[in-house]
């Protein structure tokens, strides 16, 4: 029994001693979309802006799925968001943009820890 106890503790201590590793390569996309939703403006719709912005939420999209990363639902739901926005009138594109700005913080608040 007691090594039953020994050995429970030692695997539920294994997150702290090995945590999920960082995905820099994931930690750079957000933080250029990050960057990118701060840049696009929704009055004057600049399509090489809007088509980075939307190339780069697609890949983090397709990184997250390919990972199976627990966040791949709320990629998807900013890559969808982002497409809308560009193709929305100014006043829906503005209110858009202001959400996936929040959901960006959610997301960078999530993969932090790694």
């Amino acid at each position: 029994m007691k090594r039953l106890v020994l050995v429970a503790a030692l695997l539920s201590g294994c997150s702290f001693i090995m945590p999920v590793p960082y995905d820099p390569a994931g930690g750079a996309a957000l933080t250029d979309i990050a960057v990118q939703l701060d840049k696009v403006s929704c009055i004057d719709k600049d399509k090489n802006e809007w088509q980075k912005l939307v190339d780069d939420v697609r890949w983090l999209d397709v990184h997250a799925g390919w990972k199976e990363d627990p966040q791949t639902k709320t990629v998807n739901e900013l890559y969808i968001a982002v497409q809308k926005a560009r193709d929305g009138s100014t006043a829906y594109c503005d209110a858009t943009i202001k959400l996936q700005k929040t959901r960006v913080q959610v997301l960078q608040k999530a993969w932090k820890g790694r």
